[in-house]
């Protein structure tokens, strides 16, 4: 991790205008809730629920507390925040349709995990770029120890080289925070603990899928939680991509896979896109 203090981390653009998103569609049964990852914003996942919706399901991308605006909002923000709204969204939709389905990306494939736990679980669910943890042991238990003190506050931790993205000019992008508060991370190292030691075997059809390339979350971590969800998970990899398929080489491709499973194709009769390959099946 790059540390620096707070009051000298990098200025940066106000991101309010992708705070949240949200696609409506006239007469649906059926409705997703997308969630994106940690220092993320609604525009990130923009791809996954305009697909949805051209498909006849309704969709909803909140902003996540601290999310979508300016780093320093992620202050004071708690994991269980996260939490909170996550299940807070899921329960407005199953209030309103019929069928809900869950999608995250990253630390919204981590919340997506707490609501297959929901007393009404998601009907379908979909995990991209699924991390198992957030760094190595080390790196784990010194975010235990700063979450325990005051200094934390005024620490900010610096995505070195941009978001984790193939393309160039996509990591350029000012679509998402390249700072965050260390409490912020902190709290995100918490959750994914308190996630891993609580996952139970998925009741609903959940299809994974992960790129290659991923360096911040490596494969072989999204292999443990397909692992743990059992036989109705299923994990599929795009060759070519990193951490966030959404704006990564294979955007469309992830987004047209998601919504065919979303749509009801079962997971055994998913065609994948070219440069796919289903894990543990082929040159893996």
């Amino acid at each position: 991790m790059a540390l620096t203090w707070i009051s000298r981390a990098p200025d940066h653009p106000d991101l309010s205008h992708l705070h949240s998103r949200e696609y409506p569609v006239p007469g649906a049964r059926s409705a997703l809730l997308v969630l994106h990852g940690f220092t993320g914003t609604a525009g990130e996942m923009a791809i996954i629920g305009e697909r949805a919706a051209a498909a006849g399901i309704a969709s909803l991308i909140p902003g996540l507390p601290g999310h979508g605006s300016v780093p320093g909002d992620m202050s004071g923000i708690r994991y269980v925040d996260w939490l909170n709204a996550a299940t807070a969204a899921y329960d407005q939709l199953r209030r309103q349709y019929s069928q809900v389905f869950v999608a995250g990306l990253s630390m919204g494939a981590v919340l997506a995990q707490t609501l297959l736990q929901h007393p009404q679980p998601p009907d379908r669910t979909v995990l991209l770029a699924t991390p198992d943890r957030i760094v190595g042991p080390r790196q784990r238990r010194q975010l235990a120890v700063f979450r325990r003190l005051w200094i934390r506050r005024r620490i900010a931790w610096i995505k070195d080289g941009g978001s984790d993205i193939s393309i160039e000019a996509e990591r350029a992008r000012p679509i998402n925070y390249r700072w965050a508060p260390l409490e912020a991370v902190c709290e995100v190292n918490a959750m994914f603990e308190r996630v891993r030691r609580r996952r139970r075997e998925a009741a609903m059809p959940t299809l994974m899928i992960h790129g290659a390339g991923d360096h911040s979350a490596p494969l072989a971590g999204a292999r443990v939680v397909a692992r743990d969800l059992g036989p109705g998970a299923r994990l599929a990899v795009a060759r070519n991509s990193w951490h966030v398929l959404t704006r990564d080489v294979d955007a469309d491709a992830t987004a047209d896979l998601a919504t065919n499973f979303l749509a009801g194709t079962e997971l055994d009769s998913l065609s994948l896109p070219d440069g796919f390959y289903w894990d543990g099946e082929r040159g893996s």
